[in-house]
């Protein structure tokens, strides 16, 4: 330390001046320190610690920022529907109705279904044109299945499903008041869709959909909403539905309703065509033999006899 420079030393004074001070006695000198305690209210979470008077009181209040809700959903589903960055057309030929395309997106289909990510990566001709032809699904349970791969919300399926019945149901009646439009004796026209049944067909179709493309959460809700539906009228039907594709819960409730209403059951057209495993299934249930479930989701295969 070099005590000859005049900014060292203590209370301003050079070593010199020091020594000839008031404060150096006998070559030592004495310091006089107050120390204050100060309670500590509580321990502090970070690196300091601060004591003494508070100038300034500061009231902790949650944050008034208004986080913004999710459009993740919203943003996929506007991908779908105004084809913005698509990559693949998936047409629908079905039947004679007319085509219908939908432009969609390899990448969000392929991380949702493995069967879609097999078809473009295997199959394609589609590589080449970029087009995977659909012609053993409808038109509505294949929008129904690609609204759901994009937002992953049964709402947004029976939303599709309402508006396609509803533009189906138009159309036929359009068409069969321009059919009556020359007849004067033409009886009136109703404009009422059968409501039920046509639910349950599109249902039938989601589901089936749905196992084609390996939708297991799609499927298994398509099979809850077809179980609230049973009826005399579709209980065959539903079983044989419910067969062919390991719908094991529906199945159960099927067989259950059947055996509780077998009078109308078994003399309806449809119990005569149930396809004989089925019929063995009823029978055993009947017995009160349970039938031993199947792999859920997987499907049968069907005897070539």
């Amino acid at each position: 330390v070099d005590l000859e420079t005049e900014s060292k030393g203590v209370f301003g004074l050079s070593f010199d001046e020091l020594l000839g001070s008031e404060w150096v006695k006998d070559d030592s000198i004495c310091f006089k320190v107050c120390i204050e305690e100060a309670v500590m209210k509580e321990h502090p979470s970070g690196g300091q610690i601060r004591v003494g008077k508070t100038d300034v009181v500061y009231e902790h209040k949650p944050p008034s920022v208004e986080v913004p809700p999710s459009t993740l959903q919203a943003d996929l589903l506007s991908l779908l529907i105004e084809g913005r960055h698509s990559d693949v057309s998936i047409e629908a030929v079905y039947g004679e109705a007319a085509p219908v395309t939908f432009s969609a997106h390899t990448g969000i289909l392929s991380q949702r279904s493995d069967v879609f990510a097999a078809a473009f990566s295997h199959e394609m001709r589609e590589s080449a044109t970029r087009t995977l032809t659909v012609t053993d699904v409808p038109p509505p349970a294949l929008k129904a299945l690609l609204h759901f791969l994009y937002t992953d919300d049964f709402d947004e399926v029976l939303k599709v499903l309402r508006e396609e019945a509803t533009h189906a149901a138009g159309t036929d009646a359009g068409d069969a008041a321009s059919s009556s439009a020359g007849s004067s004796s033409a009886a009136p026209i109703s404009c009422a869709p059968e409501d039920a049944q046509q639910s349950i067909a599109q249902l039938q179709a989601v589901l089936a959909a749905a196992h084609k493309y390996g939708v297991l959460r799609l499927l298994r809700w398509a099979e809850g909403q077809l179980c609230d539906k049973l009826s005399c009228e579709m209980a065959c039907s539903l079983l044989s539905l419910a067969h062919v594709y390991g719908a094991t819960e529906l199945e159960r409730n099927c067989l259950a309703f059947m055996k509780a209403n077998m009078p109308n059951v078994v003399k309806r057209a449809e119990f005569a065509t149930l396809p004989p495993e089925a019929l063995v299934k009823f029978n055993m249930h009947c017995a009160g033999i349970e039938p031993s479930e199947e792999e859920p989701g997987r499907k049968r295969k069907r005897d070539d006899e």
